[in-house]
């Protein structure tokens, strides 16, 4: 596992993820759709309006 650097005052989320390395499309599809549906969540929440 890699260590990013941290700072203070900063959110960070650390989403669990299957690792899609040397995997086929049927395997990798289903982590595609949950990181885009991850991310347009995060999107809606920090997005003013």
């Amino acid at each position: 596992m890699r260590h990013l650097p941290v700072f203070p005052g900063k959110g960070y989320l650390d989403w669990q993820l299957e690792d899609p390395a040397a995997q086929g499309v049927e395997a990798v599809r289903p982590i595609h759709d949950a990181i885009e549906t991850r991310a347009r969540v995060l999107i809606s929440e920090v997005t003013p309006g």
